[in-house]
């Protein structure tokens, strides 16, 4: 006679192995699924919160009578690049009015616009 210990070990072990013959390897599909979107979810959260903080700071600026500037991914794209005083600039005059020897070493353009 079987007691009943033995009975849910042998029921326990029948339910354990009738699960594992499910594919999974949709399960592990899904689950990477899953776990892409809620990456994706979190990267725009990010985003956000990052606008956030700027938005603040640009309305406490405000308060205080600062011109807020405007967010920037990088800060070293809006500044100008350095003058450089050796660069030599070769400018075709082409059938422009010249003033003067036009083979000089020296030449200043002058440009305007009549609106």
């Amino acid at each position: 006679m079987i007691n009943n210990k033995s009975y849910y070990i042998l029921i326990l072990s029948f339910l354990i192995f009738s699960c594992e013959s499910a594919d999974l390897s949709s399960v592990e599909k899904k689950l990477n699924s899953i776990s892409q979107a809620q990456n994706s979810a979190l990267d725009k959260l990010d985003k956000i919160e990052k606008d956030q903080v700027a938005l603040q700071k640009g309305i406490a600026d405000l308060k205080k009578g600062q011109t807020p500037k405007a967010p920037s991914k990088d800060n070293k794209k809006q500044q100008p690049p350095k003058a450089d005083p050796n660069k030599v600039y070769d400018i075709a005059i082409g059938n422009s009015i010249v003033l003067g020897k036009k083979d000089a070493s020296v030449t200043i353009i002058e440009w305007t616009d009549f609106q």
